[in-house]
């Protein structure tokens, strides 16, 4: 077969893997693992078929390169007119993997990159290391998309912002927006930089800026006692020991006696927990 109709070939696979990694699927739908054993499909295809492709003259495969990526971010595919919520795949880090995210086009303008979500107590936080640094959960429903990937999401752009949307169990909806949002790398203890804050929920993230993260067999909060993660089941950036935590249990409104999902200057009860919470960062250019 020539090189033209490899191109073809490969043309094609890549349109298929772009729509299939950026189809949107409905909140209520099973988890993604066949979505993503379909992905995987397609860009073994692409690869093979690029592979025999290493015998036609260059010049002949240029026109090709920039079919063999994914955006950024939600914020770049918003930009090229995606306009439902739902997965897409996107490439923060051309010298690494792609991954799936969820992404939020209404909320506020657009083009967020959910980092977690919690709404119905479906799946466990407190977890390990290795759970907070890879992610865990269905992202479809409730999950934590991963240290590692913050990481990488927040190098991949000059400045991200962070949302925080806060619901209790009156159905009283508030927001913390920041316009600095960063994660460190893992040598760092995937540190949190957070600044800037506006919105309605006040600001109970002030007080973990520049802490690394800790977990149930990692301590690295600045307690001299306690082991904050264990304390207060679920990882989290721990000062000593919190003012916000959106990892603890899942628990109906009063009697969380620490245990609960907290942001203090919301609700400030120790004994409160919250019905709802999400993270979202977004992309920005420090000019915009």
């Amino acid at each position: 077969m020539c090189c033209t109709q490899f191109r073809y070939f490969i043309f094609l696979s890549l349109v298929a893997a772009t729509i299939g990694s950026s189809e949107v699927v409905s909140t209520t739908q099973t988890p993604t693992i066949n979505t993503e054993k379909r992905l995987r499909s397609l860009e073994l295809q692409v690869t093979l078929l690029e592979e025999k492709l290493t015998t036609c003259p260059k010049n002949d495969l240029e026109p090709l390169h920039f079919l063999t990526t994914f955006p950024r971010d939600c914020r770049v595919y918003q930009e090229k007119g995606a306009q439902l919520n739902g997965l897409y795949r996107i490439l923060p880090d051309p010298s690494q993997d792609s991954f799936l995210v969820f992404c939020d086009m209404h909320t506020r303008g657009g083009g967020w990159t959910y980092l977690m979500n919690r709404y119905d107590g479906s799946q466990n936080f407190d977890m390990g290391w290795n759970e907070y640094q890879e992610g865990f959960g269905n992202l479809n429903g409730e999950f934590w998309l991963g240290l590692e990937k913050m990481h990488r999401l927040t190098e991949s752009t000059q400045v991200s912002e962070l949302l925080v949307e806060l619901v209790d169990w009156d159905d009283n909806k508030v927001y913390a927006l920041y316009n600095y949002f960063k994660i460190g790398g893992r040598n760092d203890g995937y540190r949190l930089k957070v600044v800037g804050y506006s919105g309605t929920a006040g600001d109970s993230l002030v007080g973990h800026d520049g802490q690394k993260f800790s977990t149930i067999d990692k301590d690295q909060d600045n307690h001299n006692t306690t082991h904050c993660a264990v304390a207060h089941h679920g990882g989290w950036w721990y000062n000593n020991c919190y003012s916000s935590k959106l990892t603890g249990k899942y628990l109906k409104a009063t009697g969380a006696n620490y245990h609960g999902i907290h942001w203090n200057s919301f609700r400030p009860s120790s004994t409160y927990s919250l019905k709802q919470v999400r993270m979202m960062i977004r992309g920005r250019e420090l000019w915009s």
